[in-house]
């Protein structure tokens, strides 16, 4: 036996859990062009995993006359074919960018001057003269056919490419002065032009919304309105979100590693003391007397009295706390068997997705956060969990926590990454395959 808990266990041959068994037989025999492929003692169900793994990555690669990217899901055609910076940003992070370096690279270049390109354009559905956007008049589905993607007010959380960036530049062959400089100077055009305008003096913190979690949609409280009401997405963008504020604290000091790599040693100091000052304030305003942290502040200025999974695994993982206080933060927060819930306690309503739910994403970065702060070995777990979402020939992205079979579109890029992810953990990647190229086509849709 590989992994075993309470209603699953993983084996060479197959994944049994409350639903059922997955046989070695039922998955997809899958040959992906990339040539990386796992050590000879790798257990079976594990390497025919990986192959379909790569299979779904490859699938969601776009190459078009604008550069080349990987859209969130369903095979290059799922959400319109849209670049996304969070999916492409989390997907690399936990494990793509050690697969596919380069054309990362490339879709981390594309997404954020695509971002910086629309600014602060937005659709009339979404606009509220409290807010500091610009209304194009158009729908909501009008405005993603002209520009390509959706408006800052979904994506304020995009902060996070700064932490992609690094980790990417952390490859071979990508740790130039040249990518550094870009990174430096993208990223002061970000902090003017995008997120400056989210920044709160009195309260020392970046207002917008939590990590991934859409506005508007559930996994916020219910007072904040009706679901997809524009009351409710001004006040997701109104609130201090703990998950989005790790982030910030993240983009804030690759700017100063970017500035320090630049010789500029003022600004680094500068950026280095605004990262500094934003880590003390999240420290003030969400860590509980118990040590761990709040889900989020609301406009009004109160505290939910809940956690947030991303919000406590970002915490630990970039430094926001570490040591006895990571300990303290990420200790009590339950692991079940069928993956990290989202929120802790959920809310008490009958909505899920946000709201009462687990991502195997989220389980990636939560499990590492793990055996950062308690030294545990979770490797094994993070397998057993994302092969969970193998159904059906492909990854899926969600479980909802009350009927906890997967969800979503197939090939889920950022399930996939943590899949990955969990094999290197593991020690199951053959050492050549780091850094190797991506093949310039997609694979069979």
């Amino acid at each position: 036996m590989l992994f075993q808990s309470p209603d699953l266990k993983l084996f060479p041959d197959r994944l049994e859990d409350a639903h059922g068994t997955l046989y070695l037989d039922e998955l997809p025999d899958r040959e992906p062009t990339h040539p990386a492929r796992l050590i000879a003692e790798a257990p079976a169900i594990v390497e025919k995993l990986w192959r379909a793994a790569l299979y779904d990555a490859e699938s969601n690669l776009c190459v078009t006359d604008t550069g080349r990217y990987f859209t969130a899901g369903g095979r290059g055609k799922g959400w319109m074919g849209m670049s996304f910076t969070r999916d492409q940003g989390f997907a690399g992070i936990l494990g793509l960018d050690r697969l596919f370096p380069e054309a990362m690279w490339d879709a981390l270049r594309l997404t954020v001057e695509q971002r910086l390109a629309v600014g602060m354009k937005i659709d009339r559905e979404e606009y509220h003269p409290s807010l500091p956007f610009e209304d194009t008049g158009l729908s909501y589905q009008a405005f993603k056919q002209t520009y390509g993607t959706n408006s800052f007010a979904r994506r304020t959380d995009d902060v996070l490419w700064l932490w992609w960036a690094a980790d990417l530049l952390s490859q071979p062959g990508l740790d130039t002065d040249a990518n550094w400089s870009w990174v430096y100077e993208t990223g002061r055009r970000c902090f003017a032009e995008l997120y400056a305008p989210f920044f709160d003096d009195t309260a020392g913190l970046y207002r917008g919304q939590s990590s991934f979690f859409d506005i508007g949609h559930n996994g916020y409280p219910d007072r904040f309105g009706p679901l997809h009401s524009l009351e409710a997405k001004v006040n997701c963008l109104n609130s201090f979100a703990a998950s989005t504020n790790c982030l910030f604290y993240k983009g804030l000091s690759v700017m100063a590693d970017a500035a320090r790599r630049a010789g500029r040693a003022e600004d680094s100091a500068a950026w280095s003391g605004r990262a500094e000052s934003l880590r003390d304030a999240i420290h003030r305003q969400f860590l509980r007397p118990d040590g761990t942290l709040a889900y989020l502040i609301d406009p009004e200025g109160q505290r939910e009295d809940r956690q947030h999974a991303l919000a406590t695994a970002f915490a630990v993982l970039l430094g926001v706390v570490d040591g006895e206080a990571a300990q303290q933060a990420i200790a009590h927060y339950p692991v079940h068997w069928w993956g990290v819930p989202m929120l802790h306690p959920f809310y008490d309503n009958d909505a899920c997705y946000h709201n009462k739910s687990a991502w195997a994403f989220t389980d990636g970065f939560f499990l590492r956060a793990r055996e950062i702060a308690l030294g545990t070995d979770e490797a094994w777990r993070g397998i057993a969990l994302a092969a969970r979402s193998c159904r059906g020939d492909t990854f899926h992205e969600w479980f909802p926590a009350t009927t906890k079979q997967a969800q979503g579109q197939p090939a889920q890029l950022w399930t996939i990454g943590a899949y990955v992810g969990h094999c290197y953990a593991a020690g199951l990647v053959a050492g050549a395959a780091e850094g190797q190229a991506i093949p310039t086509s997609s694979g069979e849709v």
